[in-house]
């Protein structure tokens, strides 16, 4: 979390990841930490979705 305090005040933060944050907040063991912690990561953000068949080869 002190990272998100931190780098709030002064830069930006560029979150990325393949899971909603309804599967983070899982992910994090639920209950009140996991809350604290996405209501920082998110409070402020853009989501961009990306829909589509992925464009790298497949070997």
């Amino acid at each position: 979390m002190e990272i998100f305090e931190i780098r709030s005040r002064e830069k930006s933060l560029i979150l990325c990841s393949q899971m909603t944050s309804v599967e983070w907040h899982k992910k994090l063991g639920g209950g009140a930490i996991a809350d604290t912690i996405l209501d920082r990561a998110v409070s402020k953000s853009y989501k961009i979705f990306l829909e589509g068949e992925s464009l790298r080869k497949i070997k």
